[in-house]
């Protein structure tokens, strides 16, 4: 075992570790942390493929997005036999090759994201006969012979608490998965309703004596298993991981990483360096689901929190990673903000909004940390908003790109109770400004969102609809105000015959306005009408 003390000031710190991990061939933790390209979000997908790879392509750069990391259905069969799918990938690994080499031609770093701890069940490691490598949660020894017929299952142990979850009720029995609706826990101890031969196994018999055990099962659907990490199966499923990865991924996820036994210290990242030491070349950056100290040589990134409710996702955001952000940078990590869902509009909720993608991707840079968008083509295409939307990331990825913000400014967006706006001005400049929401526009209509700011001394309102197109009458005299879709660029004004102006209400405007007060400007939005 490798013990290091290293004793420095903060600011020499990772120049230290620095060494160490090279004298010692250890994963380069630092050099992952100080890749230009660690704080850049990413754009996520289960499901890109040569044939929409262009579809895909288009929108991870409408979101400016550097990075696209592909969960492992995109391509592989199922987890444990980990085969390339030969419906979309007949050429299998050079087309894979070829797909990877098409995303890194339009500058996009392509990732891989797998369940490294996890078998799938209908995998040929668990049918037609389980292999001996599965973990077992627990032991137990038949107090009668097991016949081929019986669905009763008597055992010496007392089996209280085990587990009852739905479709984790698994019991292994030499060649066979045994599934049991229940237990008794007085004696004679039994599992009954048992239902034999599940997942396609082999039904067999056993003598009395002989000794089985409840299967560690997924809490996830029950859809796979876990790996006993005291064998080699790990090991074995590594090999498969790196010989995708290395056809041309350049990043990675560590999913299941919690989905470990005991001792966790260990195991947790002894799993992730079995697959991270046969990975050529290593990942720009890793992220993973569970770590524990060792891992923090290979993730430069921590937990990706899960998606957010678009009715929460600010308070999520200000809940969640906005409070792990400072701790984790104490350990000169990063986190990511969120595996940011994609929603439209319904009768429920407003879906995926412009405001709401602006504040947790700016609290995000206030820490140098990235967010990241799952994918789903339908729904970007259908949503009204996206390509307003998919613009809110953009500039933000470019600002993390040209490390833009001051820190002055990364403190300003620290106090999450204050909401920004990153602006393109009239000079084609970014202009960073503070922003509220108006409450209750057009008396409380839950169609449009608007938000008042303050620039040069002017007011400036930036509304939208948020699910289609109307127009919106206002108060207000035409010769106080501007409209503009892009600074610079003004757009017209209607005014009707008692003096109240009539606004296209679609995507993201803005209007300026002077010569009223903040008060008048906002309650005008709040009295403002639909007109079609």
């Amino acid at each position: 075992m490798l013990v290091a003390l290293i004793v420095s000031e903060t600011k020499d710190l990772l120049d230290k570790i620095a060494v160490v991990e090279e004298d010692f061939n250890m994963p380069r933790g630092v050099e992952s942390r100080r890749h230009s390209q660690n704080k850049l979000s990413y754009y996520w997908s289960s499901d890109v493929n040569p044939e929409n790879l262009s579809q895909h392509l288009k929108y991870a750069k409408m979101g400016g997005f550097r990075h696209i990391m592909m969960y492992y259905p995109s391509f592989v069969t199922n987890l444990g036999n980990y085969e390339l799918n030969r419906w979309i990938y007949p050429n299998g690994e050079e087309d894979l090759s070829d797909m990877l080499k098409d995303i890194e031609k339009e500058g996009i770093v392509p990732g891989f994201h797998f369940l490294h701890t996890h078998i799938a069940r209908n995998s040929d490691y668990v049918t037609p006969i389980p292999d001996h490598r599965l973990n077992m949660l627990r032991y137990f020894t038949l107090a009668e012979a097991l016949r081929i017929d019986d669905t009763e299952i008597y055992i010496e142990q007392n089996p209280v608490e085990c587990t009852m979850a739905d479709h984790t009720r698994v019991l292994k029995i030499g060649t066979e998965l045994i599934s049991y609706e229940g237990f008794t826990i007085t004696q004679p101890y039994k599992f009954f309703g048992c239902k034999r031969g599940i997942d396609n196994t082999t039904i067999n018999s056993q003598p009395k004596g002989y000794i089985f055990g409840l299967l560690d099962v997924t809490e996830f659907g029950g859809s796979s298993i876990y790996i006993d990490q005291n064998t080699d199966l790990q090991d074995e499923i590594a090999n498969k991981i790196a010989d995708i990865y290395n056809l041309g991924f350049k990043s990675i996820y560590f999913d299941g990483s919690e989905g470990v036994n005991d001792p966790f210290w260990f195991h947790i990242a002894s799993a992730q360096y079995k697959i991270f030491k046969r990975l050529d070349p290593q990942p720009i950056f890793t992220e993973g689901a569970a770590k524990t100290h060792f891992s923090w040589h290979m993730l430069s990134g921590g937990n990706a929190f899960d998606v957010f409710d678009p009715k929460t996702m600010k308070e999520d955001a200000r809940k969640w990673p906005g409070e792990q952000a400072p701790r984790m940078q104490e350990d000169f990590t990063r986190i990511n903000f969120g595996w940011l869902g994609y929603f439209s509009p319904d009768g429920k909720s407003a879906g995926t909004q412009p405001d709401m993608l602006e504040y947790v991707t700016s609290r995000a840079a206030a820490w140098d940390c990235p967010v990241s968008m799952q994918s789903n083509l339908q729904v970007f295409k259908e949503h009204p908003r996206t390509v307003d939307n998919l613009e809110v990331l953009r500039r933000w990825e470019d600002v993390r790109t040209q490390n833009w913000l001051t820190n002055q400014q990364k403190k300003m967006l620290q106090n999450y109770d204050q909401e920004h706006i990153l602006l393109i001005n009239e000079y084609k400049k970014y202009e960073l400004q503070p922003y509220e929401q108006i409450k209750k526009v057009a008396r409380g209509s839950k169609e449009i969102r608007a938000f008042v700011f303050e620039r040069n001394e002017d007011l400036y309102v930036v509304y939208w609809h948020v699910s289609g197109n109307s127009n919106l009458k206002l108060v207000l005299d035409r010769t106080d105000v501007e409209l503009f879709e892009t600074f610079g660029v003004k757009k017209e004004v209607v005014t009707e015959n008692d003096g109240s102006i009539i606004i296209p209400l679609s995507n993201r405007h803005f209007l300026k306005a002077r010569n009223i007060t903040k008060k008048e400007l906002i309650n005008a939005f709040v009295n403002a009408e639909f007109i079609n």
